[in-house]
């Protein structure tokens, strides 16, 4: 005989939700009971922690928003931002036993995480970088501390066990038991252990940087007819780098000329025209120390103790870029703020030097520039006050780039830059790329696997503003696409060798090739569309291929199907002409010549048989046992 029920299966249900909700509550005013030792009891908790408010307000509108009774739940999350000062969006999911301290100015995204027994202090922001749809706010881990005026923006991770410093702006993905500082973010502990900061900032010339698009613009300006100064400067000295010397046990110089070789041959490697002029901190140390001065004389920079900042409170647009506002920059200031500085955001212009540091001499003692100054001083030295062009990574348009802007448009009364192109981070199996993680991806590894095209083509098969996801299976895929791309290439050229029939082109395959080029031209003035580009230059494919399947073939259709491929290809670059290989006693005799020319100092003779064998595909490799060769 079975027992009577003691009720409807929809009161246990309602029971247990009103359980579950007595709980979360409980554990709520737990939480600050933990977290503040300022907290006296349950009365003074329950009535008077704002930000405990918040959390209960959320989790009602949250239980609202998931039932698709969007207006209310909007209603109710506003009603609480205003009483309370903390705006967190009803579509934001956080664990149990979030404790937000003081959390006036606190801002929590639409598709925010928050794992349990997280920690966030007044003036956070959780936040995204741009108006992407779905994901495009942080995931925050367990037992993560996220401490006053910080903020962490885009739709990465923040693993478990982590502290975000003061004020600090996190951009990139932190993993589990890390302390982040800084900005832009830098992890500086991990796992117990400090982590050395050049760690994750060496100038190696990865994948990412080269992923900028510029090279690209100064192609197709090029065929436009335009005269192209296309500038990259090198910082050679700065705290990464003073480091590094410090631990190899040698001078910055030779430390930064080591990666600036790197740098070029890698640009060599993947075919990208060097730029027309490579100006270097170093050599420009008289203009920048005057840039400063300017600065200094019209009040927008102030000296203490020998270093000068940049007093950002005076240009009224700073953050315009970033779209960034420099008074809620300002919430929550608690600690870690340079007591030095009159505005936490305020940044530094000139460093003095520290014991045993290499130092220039300036008005304000021995010293060095800071990291935005040298690139404010530079592009107005070699480009002139404005800039057509300004490129970089996402990571740069806050704070560097916004710094820029600062020093440069309250000197120039002019913008920096008409345009500003922030290519998107690499990510590895949908990782984003790091140092820290260690899933870094060099440019030489990747050509001793993959040919230059096939890199170049993965590069640009996504636009570059967008992210690219690197895996095994997408590099495969750029190898299948350029080969063919080469062998409609290689058949049309065979074929035409054959062919005895040679008339005219007719009208309407010469306006389907002409369609095929207005497509392609209209994709690239579209803020650089390579990938639909790309989708031109298969179309191309596509009319190749047909015309070899006829049994009677035009050479004039087969040289004006070349002249299209020569005209896109000529920015892209996904296809190149293979050359004849050197047979090996060629190679040997060209390696003695380098090393006789190397003997007698003959440096630029040794580097242009250097580049030469590069070009047909051979690789220099120092031993012990000496100069070795082998083929890509």
């Amino acid at each position: 005989m079975r027992a009577a029920p003691s009720g409807k299966p929809e009161d246990e249900d309602l029971n247990k939700r009103g359980t579950s909700m007595f709980k979360k509550i409980r554990s709520d005013i737990q939480a600050v009971f933990e977290n503040d030792p300022a907290a006296r009891g349950w009365f003074e908790v329950v009535f008077t922690y704002s930000g405990l408010h918040a959390i209960w307000a959320h989790r009602v509108a949250h239980f609202l928003y998931k039932r698709r009774w969007f207006s209310f739940a909007r209603f109710i999350s506003q009603v609480s931002r205003f009483m309370t000062g903390i705006e967190i969006h009803p579509g934001a999911t956080i664990g149990n036993r979030l404790f937000i301290d003081h959390g006036m100015g606190v801002v929590i995204g639409e598709t925010c995480e928050i794992g349990d027994d997280v920690v966030i202090y007044q003036g956070v922001t959780l936040g995204g970088t741009g108006k992407e749809k779905g994901k495009r706010h942080p995931t925050i881990g367990n037992n993560v501390v996220i401490s006053s005026g910080a903020k962490v923006l885009g739709s990465f991770s923040v693993g478990d066990q982590c502290n975000i410093g003061a004020n600090s702006v996190v951009l990139k993905e932190v993993p589990s038991n890390s302390t982040v500082v800084g900005i832009p973010g830098r992890i500086v502990k991990q796992d117990g252990r400090r982590v050395d900061r050049l760690n994750q900032q060496l100038p190696d010339p990865v994948i990412d940087s080269l992923r900028t698009m510029q090279q690209e613009i100064e192609r197709l300006r090029e065929e436009t007819g335009h005269e192209v100064n296309y500038v990259v400067n090198f910082t050679d000295v700065d705290d990464k780098l003073i480091r590094k010397a410090e631990q190899l046990g040698t001078d910055v110089p030779h430390v930064a000329e080591k990666f600036i070789a790197a740098y070029y041959e890698d640009l060599e490697g993947l075919g990208i025209p060097k730029a027309s002029s490579n100006p270097r901190v170093t050599e420009n140390m008289p203009l920048i120390i005057n840039f400063i001065r300017e600065l200094v004389e019209k009040d927008f920079a102030y000296e203490n103790g020998g270093d000068v900042y940049y007093r950002t409170g005076k240009f009224a647009e700073y953050g315009k870029l970033s779209k960034q506002n420099l008074q809620e920059l300002q919430f929550g200031i608690r600690i870690g703020v340079d007591e030095r500085k009159e505005h936490p955001e305020d940044f530094v212009l000139w460093k003095a030097a520290k014991p045993g540091e290499i130092f220039w001499s300036s008005p304000w003692g021995d010293g060095r520039p800071g990291w935005h100054i040298e690139c404010s001083a530079m592009a107005r030295e070699y480009l002139g006050d404005t800039l057509d062009i300004h490129g970089g990574g996402q990571d740069l348009q806050f704070p560097h780039h916004e710094c820029e802007c600062a020093q440069s448009e309250v000197l120039t009364g002019k913008p920096l830059a008409n345009y500003w192109m922030h290519n998107g981070f690499i990510r590895i199996d949908n990782e984003k790329m790091s140092k820290s993680l260690g899933n870094g991806v060099l440019v030489k590894d990747l050509r001793n696997q993959y040919k230059r095209e096939a890199i170049r083509y993965f590069m640009l098969s996504t636009h570059y503003r967008n992210p690219l996801n690197f895996t095994e299976d997408t590099m495969e895929q750029a190898q299948n696409s350029v080969d063919r791309i080469a062998n409609a290439v290689g058949n049309l050229n065979h074929r035409l060798q054959a062919v005895s029939v040679d008339q005219a082109v007719s009208s309407e395959f010469a306006a389907r090739l002409e369609q095929i080029r207005q497509q392609y031209h209209e994709k690239m003035q579209d803020d650089f569309n390579t990938p639909d580009a790309i989708t031109a230059m298969f179309e191309w494919a596509g009319e190749a291929n047909q015309l070899l399947q006829q049994d009677v073939v035009n050479a004039a259709d087969i040289r004006a199907l070349l002249e299209l491929f020569s005209e896109l290809n000529a920015v892209l670059r996904i296809y190149t002409e293979a050359e004849p290989e050197l047979l090996d006693e060629e190679i040997e005799r060209l390696i003695e010549e380098r090393n006789e020319a190397r003997k007698t100092k003959n440096w630029a003779r040794a580097d242009e048989i250097r580049d030469e064998l590069s070009a047909q595909g051979i690789l220099l490799e120092d031993t012990a046992q000496g100069m070795r060769w082998r083929r890509k």
